[in-house]
């Protein structure tokens, strides 16, 4: 009614729609933005830990193989060159199935069981899921993960909103005081950590597999803490990741989700999880005989 003519109001209705067509494409463009920049800042971060992983795994590859060497060469050194006395002495060296049952198996999120109870756990998560025991075992063997630090930090700091409300839904199911569990920190760069027990599910991960899990080991709720539970959790990953038809594949997606494509993650940690799954075979048939 302010307006002496009718069009000058419609004008200035036009003007108004405009503007709040303009407001909204800027703030598409200002959040288009932002999402690129906290992508290249996760590509960025990543990029410094693959340098830094495929460094360490440089340095492992070499400091075992020059163990192997000069195991080797100290062999040949006492039995001068007799490949009876060689083969003898090398049997000598390798471990009996006893000492083999009692190594400590350090779980990759951190605990230690003898190398006897993990491979019990692997026998019952692969008999359910049809992954080899020892390729579940390489999983969830810490050295397999280049000494990644799983870290012992706080829901409250570590990890990302989203997961905060699962996880504690997870806790609050299983009547787990959330500040008495310790979950893997972030990087150095910032990206959320929030990775759970042996296993290393993070909460949204764990919430997939949890009915799934209890439906083999019969415990309802599953516990991302214990023990069988997270072996089951583990088997059952793999086995949706394919490791029925390439388990260097299915270990990198364990690894790296849904970046699994990566370098680091499929000829780093893949092909070491394989080569350690071999060692444990190994194992596994020294000690069943």
């Amino acid at each position: 009614m302010k307006n002496p003519r009718l069009s000058d109001f419609f004008n200035d209705l036009n003007n108004i729609t405009l503007l709040q067509g303009n407001v909204r494409q800027t703030i598409v463009k200002i959040t288009d933005f932002k999402n690129q920049l906290t992508e290249e800042k996760t590509q960025l971060a990543l990029a410094r830990t693959d340098a830094a992983t495929v460094r360490a795994y440089q340095t492992s590859q070499k400091n075992e193989t020059d163990t192997v060497r000069k195991e080797k060469n100290d062999l040949l050194s006492i039995t001068k060159g007799q490949e009876s006395k060689f083969q003898t002495l090398l049997k000598q060296t390798k471990e009996t199935a006893a000492q083999i049952r009692s190594r400590i198996f350090e779980l990759l999120g951190g605990g230690e069981l003898s190398f006897a109870e993990a491979y019990d756990y692997a026998k019952l998560a692969g008999g359910a899921t049809g992954v080899r025991p020892a390729l579940i075992l390489a999983i969830l063997d810490r050295e397999s993960a280049l000494g990644r630090n799983v870290g012992r930090c706080s829901y409250k700091t570590a990890m990302s909103p989203s997961n905060q409300k699962i996880f504690l839904e997870i806790t609050g199911t299983l009547n787990i005081n959330p500040d008495s569990v310790s979950i893997s920190c972030p990087n150095a760069d910032g990206i959320y950590g929030g990775a759970m027990g042996p296993a290393q599910f993070i909460p949204s991960t764990w919430r997939l597999y949890a009915e799934a899990v209890s439906k083999i080991t019969g415990r309802t709720p599953a516990n991302p803490w214990n023990n069988a539970d997270a072996f089951v959790a583990a088997a059952l990953y793999l086995r949706d990741a394919g490791a029925a038809q390439n388990e260097k594949i299915a270990a990198a997606k364990y690894y790296c989700g849904t970046r699994w494509n990566r370098y680091v993650c499929t000829n780093v940690y893949g092909r070491k999880v394989v080569e350690q799954a071999e060692r444990f075979e190994e194992d596994i048939r020294a000690i069943i005989g």
